[in-house]
């Protein structure tokens, strides 16, 4: 019987943290590497991790994961060729593709670079929040280069489907832009609705269950979304546009007291929703 292909992830968060949980429970090894050795030793006693591994570690062997924020992806590309075993392939697990694949290549790692964006988030974060299951029936978008090759395509698209993941492969490009509509704008939206109701003198107990809905995203991690909103600003600053385009019928609606405008823009939500 064939060993499991080894596993280093560098970045032990909700996304890193809940991958290793995975692998190891299916007697995969794992190394890993995070900023807090509180972290990683936790994650060492539990039996998640079996290699604690330092900031520079190398060689990197098997699958290497980069589970850390975009920006932080962009900057640890550059290094990291030095850093592998010559048949190491790389992924990530941020929320854009399009500047990670591109640096990918830059750092000349295309041919054995496959982006992951595992559509399995939440908005809580960090190695607390990890569990085992997150990737379970999750689809998995998968971005390869202009020079990815078969086996690092076919390799990536095996693993994900070992952790329970339904992996499906998109153009780094189209990946955003759809991400920009489907995931960044509503995260966009509840941040802005938050920080609207706190204008207005409203707190999150003040709202009923529905306000609750609306607002849970706005909890999420500021730092990981300034940089996933950074990286998409071109095509989520065309979402936004769209969005505030419909505000502003709203409010032309309202302003007016025209029930037939305002109840045709609620009917359009309405039929999109049913």
């Amino acid at each position: 019987m064939t060993s499991p292909v080894p596993v280093t992830i560098l970045g032990l968060g909700l996304m890193g943290g809940s991958l290793a949980r995975d692998l190891s429970a299916r007697g995969v090894r794992v190394s890993a590497y995070d900023p807090s050795s509180d972290i990683l030793r936790d994650a060492v006693q539990s039996g998640v991790v079996q290699i604690a591994l330092t900031e520079d570690a190398s060689p990197l062997s098997g699958i290497v994961i980069l589970a850390t924020p975009v920006d932080v992806t962009l900057d640890l590309l550059p290094a990291l060729s030095s850093r592998l075993d010559p048949t190491a392939l790389v992924s990530d697990l941020g929320s854009t593709k399009s500047m990670i694949c591109k640096a990918a290549i830059q750092s000349g790692l295309g041919e054995r670079f496959v982006g992951s964006h595992p559509l399995a988030g939440d908005h809580r974060s960090g190695w607390s929040a990890s569990r085992a299951g997150l990737y379970e029936n999750a689809m998995v978008f998968l971005c390869p280069t202009a020079t990815t090759t078969k086996h690092a395509r076919r390799e990536m698209a095996s693993f994900w489907e070992s952790v329970g993941g339904a992996p499906v492969e998109i153009d780094a490009d189209d990946h955003d832009n759809r991400m920009a509509w489907i995931s960044h704008l509503p995260q966009l939206v509840a941040s802005s609705l938050a920080t609207t109701l706190a204008g207005g003198g409203y707190g999150p107990s003040d709202l009923g269950p529905g306000g609750r809905d609306m607002t849970r995203l706005a909890s999420s991690s500021a730092q990981i979304w300034t940089a996933i909103a950074r990286s998409n600003a071109t095509s989520l600053s065309q979402a936004l546009t769209e969005f505030q385009s419909r505000i502003a019928s709203f409010v032309e609606a309202l302003r007016d007291d025209d029930p037939e405008a305002i109840q045709e823009l609620f009917r359009q939500a309405s039929d999109w929703a049913s």
